[in-house]
């Protein structure tokens, strides 16, 4: 009894707690329902989901791909399906997990396999200050072959983008270019110059496109979950004065999970000179990506190399 009325003293001048939060403690019950942290593809077949905490799977759902296997582990809950799950789309399914207390969650999720075979690929060269005649373009640069399936584009880390862009099914060769242009196209003479170089062209229709001054491109290894940032590109002008000169507080905490997570160290690019004709480029036969502003130039006025190896000209004010 004196322990019960020590325990209602202490609930009753912390934090006024609500009734049920007092009924809950001295009943010692759980009324939260477990949370889903992550989803991660392990393989082609096998997919990964992160919980909160430990929980038993109550059903799933997913359609003409059956469940084969439901492997337990923790707070992780592996499903393997029978069939090759897609990875430039997502496959729908349906899962209903409980925790120990009972507490149940009902979740419909669209999950996909995993690229096993992703090539090596940089970030060469970014434009985000585009005009009609020199549109805002992102390339990649092939260092390894393999396929691009699932990979993405995003203007910020995952659960901060706002946009994304994911890369169809396309096999490449070491070697090789890929340029994307942001809600736009290359005229035909454009077009005929760079097929000629074997440069592969894409076509991203976003509802935005990147940042001017201040954002960041990222390429990751898959939309689904957190992913993995294969390779980052981090650029302010100096104009703004709030959130670590982002100016925004999604890009901020954005910059700061890269940061933590080895995807990105030291300062941000000065893109302050960058224009529609000057690009942010990357060093040519820098074959070590250090994941930082020393692997980035600004480009000389009109020396842009979309399709082709950069040419080291830098601008000098």
């Amino acid at each position: 009894m004196k322990q019960l009325i020590i325990l209602l003293i202490l609930l009753l001048t912390s934090c006024t707690p609500t009734p049920k939060e007092v009924i809950n403690c001295l009943l010692n019950s759980d009324n939260t329902l477990p949370q889903l942290l992550n989803i991660k593809s392990i393989s082609e077949n096998k997919v990964e989901f992160i919980f909160s905490e430990q929980v038993q799977v109550l059903s799933y759902q997913s359609g003409d791909n059956k469940v084969t296997n439901c492997i337990k582990n923790g707070n992780k809950l592996q499903l393997i399906f029978k069939e090759n799950l897609p990875i430039t789309h997502e496959y729908p399914i349906h899962l209903a997990v409980q925790d120990k207390a009972q507490n149940t969650l009902s979740l419909a999720v669209g999950i996909r396999g995993k690229n096993t075979n992703i090539p090596e690929l940089v970030i060469n060269e970014f434009l985000s200050r585009g005009t009609e005649t020199q549109p805002n373009r992102i390339e990649l640069e092939a260092r390894s072959s393999g396929n691009l399936s699932g990979l993405c584009i995003r203007n910020a880390v995952t659960n901060y983008e706002s946009i994304c862009y994911s890369f169809p099914n396309l096999e490449i060769i070491k070697g090789q270019y890929i340029v994307i242009y942001i809600n736009s196209n290359p005229n035909s003479e454009v077009r005929k110059l760079l097929e000629s170089k074997n440069v592969i062209i894409l076509e991203a229709k976003l509802k935005e496109g990147f940042p001017q001054a201040n954002g960041m491109c990222l390429l990751y290894d898959t939309p689904l979950g957190e992913g993995t940032v294969l390779d980052a590109l981090v650029y302010i002008s100096n104009t703004a004065t709030t959130f670590s000169k982002f100016g925004k507080a999604e890009l901020e905490k954005s910059y700061n999970y890269l940061i933590k997570k080895g995807y990105w160290t030291g300062e941000p690019i000065n893109s302050e000179k960058a224009t529609s004709t000057r690009t942010i480029c990357r060093r040519a036969q820098n074959d070590y990506d250090t994941n930082s502003a020393f692997d980035f130039y600004i480009a000389e006025t009109r020396t842009s190399s979309f399709g082709e190896q950069n040419t080291n000209i830098e601008y000098q004010p």
